[in-house]
């Protein structure tokens, strides 16, 4: 037995053929050792058949069912997106809810619950809020503080007689008065959209036309050119911008969107106010104004839209559309500048350019990439 018993150790692994030779050797070494072990082989070999085949089986069985043997791997949770990355593309056909990261061929829109909100209208509340949104502008952008006309005590001295003419409501009025108003340069609001200089009386006159399509430029007449009496045009732009409404009644925003109407821009739903003039811009979604600007002064203070940095940049907000040039912008103003607490105003003042220019270089070098992996 001790020579079987070293012929496994060997060879490393008992099996039957293994076992029958060294038998063979046991019985012409040892004849009586023999006699007591030779049924051992097929005992052995009826066991170790019956071992094989529950090894397939349960072989059999592991192959079927791999998580049996192999952890399934969980869906992966998609990522939250900031409501500024969240798109709703809607088609005349179709309504479907579609989340992805906007870029430079597709609009942002919100359709937020809370700009379903409804208050009555407060015009210190507007007021203070735009001018938050305009004072952050002046601190990042190129322009200076003297290049923004803010109004006196009672508000700017506008022309009575032209806003007879007009039309404009009392609120509508009070509220023009009390804006700021650029003095030769761009002030945006939103996107590329800019406020009007309503101290020149060319402009508060153009602040009280909306846009027409071709054909109801030909047909419209007198107050049907003009927006409503207790609505502000808060911006202009240029094609393909958009233009925002005030509604002192209703205490409402609405976005005009100069390339896509009402059907693309608006809610599943939206009710038309005006659904006979595809081109008028009370067609569009009203939205809680507080809210609005709130969400506006929000994204400029966490830089999720930077104002132009002028020269190389100018113009309109810096955003998604450009998301590794506002992310480097991003990195620098809070990193090196300490954007917004700790804010080196002279500093940036000083190094604005610079660092924009050497941003938008590095940008184009790189093939202008979509996205700053680093953060």
């Amino acid at each position: 037995m001790f020579l079987v018993a070293r012929q496994s150790s060997a060879s490393g692994k008992l099996t039957p053929k293994r076992l029958a030779r060294s038998l063979a050797l046991l019985a012409e070494v040892h004849p009586a050792g023999y006699k007591q072990v030779r049924f051992l082989p097929l005992v052995i070999s009826v066991l170790f058949f019956f071992a094989q085949s529950a090894q397939h089986h349960r072989l059999s069985t592991t192959l079927q069912q791999p998580h049996l043997y192999q952890q399934q791997k969980p869906n992966p949770t998609p990522p939250i997106m900031s409501q500024d990355a969240v798109i709703w593309e809607v088609g005349k056909e179709r309504h479907e809810r579609v989340a992805r990261i906007p870029d430079g061929y597709q609009k942002e829109t919100e359709w937020l619950p809370i700009y379903y909100r409804r208050t009555p209208y407060n015009e210190d509340e507007i007021v203070h809020l735009i001018n938050e949104i305009v004072r952050n502008y002046i601190r990042l952008s190129s322009i200076t503080p003297e290049s923004v006309i803010w109004p006196p005590e009672g508000g700017h001295r506008l022309n009575v007689s032209l806003l007879d003419e007009m039309h404009v409501s009392p609120a509508a009025r009070s509220l023009i008065s009390r804006l700021p108003s650029p003095s030769g340069v761009d002030l945006a609001l939103y996107g590329e959209s800019r406020m009007w200089d309503v101290t020149d009386e060319e402009g508060l006159r153009e602040s009280r036309k909306r846009l027409m399509g071709y054909d109801e430029q030909e047909t419209a007449t007198g107050s049907e050119r003009l927006v409503l009496p207790q609505d502000v045009q808060l911006t202009w732009g240029p094609p393909q911008s958009a233009i925002v409404f005030l509604d002192t009644e209703e205490n409402t925003i609405r976005v005009e969107d100069q390339f896509d109407g009402p059907e693309v821009v608006n809610p599943p739903g939206t009710h038309k106010e005006r659904p006979d003039n595809p081109y008028h811009y009370r067609n569009f979604w009203p939205m809680h104004a507080p809210t609005w600007l709130r969400m506006r002064l929000h994204k400029i203070r966490t830089l999720e839209t930077i104002p132009p940095g002028g020269g190389v940049h100018s113009g309109a907000y810096l955003d998604f559309g450009q998301e590794w040039l506002r992310r480097r912008i991003k990195h620098t103003l809070e990193g090196t500048f300490g954007w917004p607490d700790e804010f080196l105003q002279e500093e940036w003042d000083r190094d604005r350019d610079d660092v924009w220019e050497k941003a938008v270089q590095e940008w184009d070098k790189l093939g202008h990439p979509a996205l700053l992996l680093c953060e």
